[in-house]
Order: structure tokens, then sequence, then C-alpha cells
């Protein structure tokens, strides 16, 4: 992966009835998102969600958005060559059903949560230096995320691996791997200073092939 794609989002938003007024919503009918930021160029694709689809993008919290009274969202891609974090290249590509338009980079637990409920906690450590890439791989049935942290040293993984373990995985008894109530699968490993994380992989050979897809990776990027 050879860049970084950072989104832009305009969100239009009807709050509530007293505060409401005509000016805010002809400002929302003209809103215009830019081309181009500080030397990152518009990819020239722009998405669309409403009140309906608003699920298909921020699966899981969407509820939140539509207590305010969410009307409509646009998004734009926005690319910088050879800006992105290192840890981007540590996960695998569409070899491995990789969804491109999923990938995120957060340096915050609670953006992290956001995108995918880890902890309450801080259990991955995260930082302004230590940051999760967080992806999509299949899709429907098939669908799992991957998280994937780089630390300075082994033992900082090490130290976050096992607060996730205790956090996420409290019944795995010992082992790196379980089974969620759903039938899918929840499994986490660490090498050396990496931490990768498969959650929701329709079986345990899928996340385990994900992973091993993921380490090869790593190590082709040392």
């Amino acid at each position: 992966m050879n860049r970084l794609i950072v989104q832009v989002l305009v969100i239009w938003l009807c709050l509530a009835a007293g505060i409401e007024s005509a000016d805010a919503t002809s400002s929302q009918e003209s809103a215009v998102l830019p081309g181009a930021i500080d030397g990152w160029t518009w990819d020239g694709q722009e998405a669309h969600y409403d009140a309906r689809t608003v699920f298909d993008y921020i699966d899981g919290v969407g509820e939140l958005f539509l207590a305010y009274g969410f009307e409509q969202l646009a998004v734009r891609w926005f690319e910088k060559a050879d800006q992105p974090p290192r840890v981007s290249g540590l996960i695998p590509g569409r070899e491995a059903a990789l969804v491109e338009t999923s990938v995120r980079y957060v340096t915050s637990h609670i953006l992290l949560n956001q995108r995918l409920f880890i902890a309450h906690d801080n259990v991955l450590g995260l930082k302004r230096e230590i940051g999760v890439v967080l992806a999509q791989y299949g899709r429907d049935t098939a669908v799992a995320r991957l998280l994937v942290v780089r630390y300075p040293t082994a033992t900082e993984a090490g130290a976050a691996y096992g607060r996730f373990m205790a956090a996420y995985l409290p019944g795995a008894a010992g082992r790196d791997r379980m089974q969620t109530t759903d039938g899918r699968w929840a499994i986490a490993w660490q090498r050396q200073e990496m931490l990768a994380v498969v959650i929701g992989p329709p079986s345990e050979a899928a996340g385990e092939a994900l992973l091993t897809a993921t380490e090869t990776t790593g190590r082709s990027a040392r």
C-alpha cells in the first residue's frame, strides 16, 4: 500500500425543532467539498448516504446520528503519494479479499470503538506514536475485521496482547482464540513487536488464513 486514503465528511444534521433555522437549511444545500487540501487531492469518488443507508457506512453507531436528526452524508477520498503510516504496509491486500475502502488508521481507542468496539479502556495502548490499522476482508457472510498494531518493542506488544485477551476474550481459557456467541471467531497473536487480531471470520480456518497472510506481509515489510 503506497498511499494513505484520507476521508473528508460532510454531515447534514437537523438537530431539533427549536434549533433549526431557514439559514441553516440554505447553508446545507450550498455546502461544497473541496477538490484538494494542503497537497491532498480528491480521487474523483464521492459516496452519499442518507438516514436509510447510514448503517452501511457507520455500522453499529448509526443510531447516534439518527438521534440527532441525521439527514445526509457525503464522503470523498483524498490521496497523497508517499504518505502512508508505516504500519499500513503490514496488512494483506486484494489477494486476501481486502475491501480497500474499509482501511482505517487511528491513534485513539475512542475512534477505534466507533468503527469496531473493543473495550471501554485503551487496552491496545493507542496514542499518537502507536496507531492501529483496521480493515475489512470479504463481504456478506464471509466478512472479517483485521486489526494490526506495531509497537516500539516486543515487551509493549506482549503487554497489549495480554490486556486485549483479558478484555475482549476473557473466556479463551489461555488460548489465543475463541468462538463467539454468534458462531464466528476471534483470534489474536503477537509476533515480536506486532499484534494482530482477526474478528468475525466465519470459521477458525478462515481466521487462521488471514493471520498467516498478515504474518507473511509483515515479514516482507521489515
